[in-house]
Parts: structure tokens; C-alpha cells; sequence
């Protein structure tokens, strides 16, 4: 709301974990709360140990919930693309540089 009140119509969530942000964009535009525009892309897309690649964590907990934007090669990257466009992403976020 603050945003809204701040003069922001529009704003672009570039990498949001989960689906919460798809939830809240639809609640704001069926009218339930009140609040910006949200172009949403959820999950950033990455290459493995790239920046989105959460890899320092366990790995039961990456595969299950943190890895869902990382990819490899055309096809992988189509795939998780589609994945992402299929859960509602209006826009793609990619991180391509891998960490060093």
C-alpha cells in the first residue's frame, strides 16, 4: 500500500522465492488489497553455481525448494522457462554470470 500511496502504479518483482508474489499480484488485481502493479518473474533463472544457484545449502533442501530457476544448456534453460511461464511469470529473470 505504501508503494501505491509512495506514486509507484507498476513495479517488477525480479526474484522472489516460491509462488507468494504470483498470489499477492492477483490479489491486487482482483480488487482484494490494494497495491501497485506487480510484474512478477519468481524464481530468477540460473546457471549451476551461478548467482541464483543456492548451492551452499543441503542439498535435500536445494533440490526440493531453491533450485528450481538453475539450468544448464538451451534445452535445460527452455524447460525452466516454460516451468516459469506455466506458474504465471510475466516476466524472466536471469542470472547468468557464474560465481567464482
Amino acid at each position: 500500500m505504501q508503494t501505491l500511496l509512495g506514486g509507484f502504479t507498476t513495479v517488477r518483482d525480479l526474484g522472489s522465492t516460491g509462488y507468494t508474489i504470483f498470489g499477492l499480484r492477483d490479489a491486487i488485481r482482483d480488487g482484494i488489497v490494494a497495491g501497485p502493479r506487480i510484474l512478477a518473474s519468481g524464481d530468477p533463472i540460473s546457471p549451476t553455481d551461478g548467482h541464483a544457484d543456492n548451492h551452499n545449502l543441503r542439498e535435500e533442501i536445494m533440490t526440493a525448494v531453491l533450485r528450481r530457476g538453475v539450468c544448464d544448456g538451451a534445452d535445460e534453460c527452455q524447460k525452466v522457462v516454460r516451468e516459469a511461464v506455466r506458474r504465471g511469470a510475466d516476466v524472466i529473470k536471469v542470472m547468468a554470470l557464474a560465481a567464482r
